[in-house]
């Protein structure tokens, strides 16, 4: 569904088989990191993260929406989100082969304090309902703007929402896919680029691994 959150069915209960009502307490960094899929989770795909992976800092990192309605829509990129993260975990996810010829996902992995996650959910949804443009402040002050329109969110995690942003100064590489999937009382951010055309989203198997990787983590300390 367009913009819209996918909230799974099943009587609370995630891909992994883990009861969504005991996934609710924020994981601390350590066990975040434990989370993050490996290549090995994903065939076909490898993962590189870890502090220092691509977008995990950087003064263009620090994203803010020029207009508070539509900051739902730049804090799952932003390292100075509205909601402080409890703990954030960064990857990248290619196709195996050359970089051009497939897509490259930059995966964001946040923890939550109780409730936080499904409000940036539904945050986003709430957002796509009234913005299609905003401006956004950067690094010490740059600015960059932005048009928006609503994606297919993946029928993946405890609910899912998607948007595409395209940089309306950069139109020819400027343009991602924003996916945001929570589990629990984590979200799993990925963003979508390919080197032209429609960035379309990130990859369902990568998705559905990095869910049941979280959930684990959730219910098993």
């Amino acid at each position: 569904m367009d913009g819209k959150s996918d909230r799974r069915a099943g009587n609370g209960r995630d891909s992994a088989g883990a009861s969504t009502a005991k996934a609710q307490q924020a994981l601390t960094g350590a066990r975040l990191r434990g989370a993050l899929i490996t290549s090995a989770d994903v065939p076909g795909y490898v993962v590189a993260g870890g502090a220092g992976a691509p977008g995990a800092s950087g003064p263009e990192a620090a994203l803010t929406a020029d207009r508070p309605a539509c900051r739902p829509l730049s804090d799952p990129v932003s390292s100075r989100p509205a909601r402080p993260r409890g703990a954030l975990v960064t990857a990248a996810v290619t196709t195996r082969g050359a970089l051009g010829d497939g897509e490259l996902n930059l995966l964001l992995l946040s923890a939550h304090r109780n409730g936080e996650a499904a409000e940036v959910v539904g945050g986003i949804t709430a957002a796509l309902e009234e913005c299609r443009s905003f401006g956004a402040t950067y690094g010490e002050g740059g600015t960059r703007h932005f048009a928006v329109r609503p994606a297919k969110a993946p029928a993946a995690g405890d609910e899912a929402a998607a948007y595409v942003m395209t940089d309306t100064g950069d139109t020819t590489r400027g343009t991602a896919t924003v996916t945001v999937v929570r589990t629990g009382s984590s979200t799993a951010t990925y963003v979508t680029v390919k080197p032209s055309g429609d960035p379309g989203g990130p990859p369902l198997a990568v998705v559905r691994a990095q869910h049941a990787k979280l959930a684990e983590a959730a219910v098993h300390p």
